[in-house]
């Protein structure tokens, strides 16, 4: 199989941006409303955990044929309790917006700070299951290509070591080799920003399950470099930056980056110096950000792809438990 970006485990994480997002539009839009009226969202936000796109293929071809990767069945828990606050969500909201439900004005202050703090949980569960995703895109990436985990120890090697160094053109992997993956005006520099964005995306996280390993020595031989130096630095700096400065929702990328390289400092310092709850802290700090900056890279893929690119990645494939015509290059 080639590494691509239209293999469905990466597929699937916009299928599920794509839905959320949609979720979130039609319980905001319902709570400025004081009726309940036919939503065109285009999405069945009530369809159990195994109906909607992301649950079709998870129970379908994920666990049939990806049952190898340690992610599996965290992620099929994690998509479950989203679903079900996502549920009850929606139940209050209709509660909120169905004529004859007289509420005093109290008890509607309380089911609206109910359905917010739900939008909150739906963020930080949408978030796992993006990292979750990003962590089986990886397992499914190493058990099928030898080359990549040969590609992606040499990437960890610049990352740790302090001189910063760009990888050669040639050896950085290449999620797609579809022809059919155009920019909004054709041009291939959309297939290679896109493709920067993955490959970005996944040596950070990559970098991070292995930073983890590293900490069994203490941390005395982990060298980090500093947060512009980094894969991730390089692409905010440069092929991300006019992009990011752009969209507001996405603009705090580099500042979360900034906070994991703190957050992953202090962790080394406080290994070395033998405070090991102190290191263990700032870890789950660091592991935290990763997660906030994986979703925010996932979103600002999911913008820049625009409806119809997104429509060729996504078709019917995921949906059927495989990837669409268009992507298909297994």
């Amino acid at each position: 199989m080639k590494m691509n970006v239209c293999l469905d485990a990466n597929v699937a994480r916009l299928v599920h941006i794509d839905w959320t997002e949609k979720l979130e539009l039609m319980v905001k839009q319902g709570l400025d409303r004081t009726t309940l009226d036919d939503d065109s969202i285009g999405i069945s936000p009530l369809l159990g955990h195994e109906d909607c796109d992301l649950g079709k293929w998870l129970y379908g071809k994920a666990l049939r044929h990806y049952n190898y990767s340690r992610v599996v069945w965290p992620l099929s828990d994690v998509h479950q309790k989203f679903h079900r606050v996502a549920q009850h969500m929606l139940e209050e909201r209709k509660r909120l917006l169905t004529p004859g439900h007289d509420q005093s004005a109290a008890e509607r202050i309380d089911i609206k700070e109910g359905i917010e703090q739900s939008l909150v949980e739906i963020h930080v569960l949408s978030r796992e299951i993006i990292y979750l995703l990003t962590s089986m895109e990886l397992d499914i990436l190493e058990s099928d290509k030898p080359s990549f985990i040969s590609n992606s120890i040499r990437v960890l090697k610049m990352l740790v070591t302090p001189e910063p160094q760009t990888p050669k053109h040639e050896d950085i992997p290449t999620f797609c080799e579809s022809s059919n993956i155009e920019g909004k005006k054709g041009e291939h520099v959309h297939k290679n920003y896109i493709e920067k964005i993955n490959q970005t995306r996944l040596t950070h996280v990559e970098w991070v399950i292995d930073l983890q390993n590293a900490f069994r020595n203490y941390g005395r031989t982990v060298k980090l470099q500093p947060a512009e130096q980094c894969n991730l630095g390089l692409w905010i700096h440069n092929e991300g930056h006019e992009f990011l400065s752009q969209h507001t929702e996405i603009s705090m990328l580099d500042q979360l980056h900034k906070d994991f390289h703190h957050a992953a400092d202090e962790t080394v310092s406080s290994l070395r110096s033998g405070r090991f709850q102190g290191s263990e802290e700032s870890y789950h700090s660091a592991l935290s950000l990763s997660k906030d900056i994986i979703l925010l890279l996932t979103k600002v893929e999911y913008l820049y792809e625009g409806q119809d690119n997104l429509l060729k990645r996504m078709g019917g494939g995921v949906q059927n438990g495989q990837t669409s015509e268009v992507c298909d290059q297994s």
